[in-house]
């Protein structure tokens, strides 16, 4: 199903349509709320303690609605502290930022009785007239999900969307066969994302399942996977402070500018703008604490500055490739701070972490063979989100064209 099967239509000849339309349908859409064509939050209904259930987590639902690693539990263990939903019910985070980053889906594809390990869902479960699919992607468009932000009580990170949010929402509803065919087609480039996404994460896999063989593994001196030319040659292991040198930046966050021209590396993988630099080279740069350590990582050649608690990795010796040593510390420093700190979560790096740091140095020509593929990895990882995002910006678009505006 694609948007050449469509027409415009003419806000002129009607109050209530969508602005793109399938050619065998006509006539003004009516609008409701929400409560007339769904129940929401519907009452649990009590289960056998050895039934078993699906289980899902708010952390298993990916922020395309996709379900990733929900368990099989039995009723009994969860009975007191989850939200009950069936087949086809549409869930919906109610908690920021769950809400906010698309922590949503329709239990499709499920059997039996299910039970969703957080209280923080809305559950919405449409009746007969009304298509689920096409009530999901109506509550997922930009300016409800806005209504709904500006709809949350609470305070700080604990606001939360109310139900009667959703108890009187207005939805504009066409008739039944025109819904379900909107939702087909949004289905379609829903499947479409979905198989992108997949390819994604094949690649994502891959690469890392190569670093692991193109890199020595813990307590071994070479890998296990290395290019022809270079089986049996020597190589050597040398501590980062021999080979180049380790400093700390001395911005603040706060010393960003949205109009600046030089790259701003703060503790995140969001890279900011300033209008000063510190260093103009080559470098390798990763956070210091927070809730980045041992997660952020970046590559640059050229001139920039950083926060003063990013780790800043620059002036190599003539013996390392840039990238090669990028590639090597962000697959490796992850696990030694872990294995330095004395808490079981890390949330501060200390500089001997970095220096002492052992790196496996081959011939540099074997340096660049590795930053050479696994750079080419990147590459194609970068062009398949491209492409996902492009298909998602598509379907946002094509959403917003076929459902009438609300007014209020």
């Amino acid at each position: 199903m694609t948007a050449t099967s469509l027409k415009s239509t003419s806000p002129k000849t009607a109050k209530l349509v969508p602005r793109l339309r399938f050619p065998e349908f006509e006539g003004e859409w009516k609008h409701t709320k929400l409560n007339k064509l769904a129940k929401i939050n519907p009452r649990r209904v009590a289960l056998d303690d050895d039934i078993e259930i699906t289980f899902v987590p708010m952390a298993a639902v990916s922020d395309t609605g996709h379900l990733i690693a929900p368990e099989r539990r039995m009723y009994g263990e969860v009975k007191r502290g989850f939200t009950y939903f069936v087949e086809n019910d549409i869930l919906i985070a109610k908690i920021t930022p769950c809400f906010e980053n698309g922590k949503r889906f329709v239990a499709k594809g499920l059997v039996n009785y299910y039970g969703a390990g957080s209280t923080e869902f809305h559950v919405i479960r449409p009746n007969a007239q009304s298509d689920n699919q096409f009530i999901f992607n109506y509550l997922n468009l930009a300016s409800v999900n806005t209504k709904g932000r500006d709809a949350m009580s609470g305070s700080g990170g604990q606001q939360r969307v109310p139900a009667d949010f959703y108890t009187q929402l207005m939805v504009p509803i066409p008739t039944l066969p025109e819904q379900q065919k909107i939702a087909d087609c949004l289905s379609s480039l829903d499947d479409l994302i979905a198989a992108e996404a997949e390819k994604l994460e094949t690649l994502k896999v891959h690469k890392k399942g190569l670093m692991q063989e193109l890199f020595p593994r813990e307590g071994e001196t070479t890998p296990r996977i290395r290019f022809p030319e270079f089986e049996g040659s020597d190589s050597s292991f040398i501590s980062i402070d021999k080979i180049a040198l380790i400093t700390t930046g001395t911005q603040n966050t706060q010393n960003k500018d949205e109009d600046g021209i030089y790259p701003f590396f703060v503790r995140s993988q969001t890279v900011e703008k300033i209008n000063s630099y510190a260093i103009s080279g080559e470098a390798v740069l990763t956070s210091g604490d927070g809730v980045g350590v041992g997660e952020n990582y970046h590559y640059i050649n050229g001139k920039f500055n950083f926060h003063q608690r990013v780790y800043c990795i620059y002036n190599f010796h003539e013996s390392i490739n840039g990238i090669f040593f990028f590639y090597y510390f962000s697959t490796h420093f992850k696990k030694r701070v872990k294995a330095m700190s004395a808490k079981t979560s890390v949330d501060s790096v200390r500089r001997e972490m970095v220096t002492g740091m052992q790196l496996w140095r081959p011939c540099i020509q074997e340096q660049q063979k590795i930053a050479s593929a696994l750079s080419s990895l990147d590459d194609r990882i970068t062009a398949q989100s491209e492409r996902i995002e492009l298909l998602k910006n598509h379907k946002k678009g094509l959403m917003q064209q076929l459902f009438p505006v609300m007014e209020g």
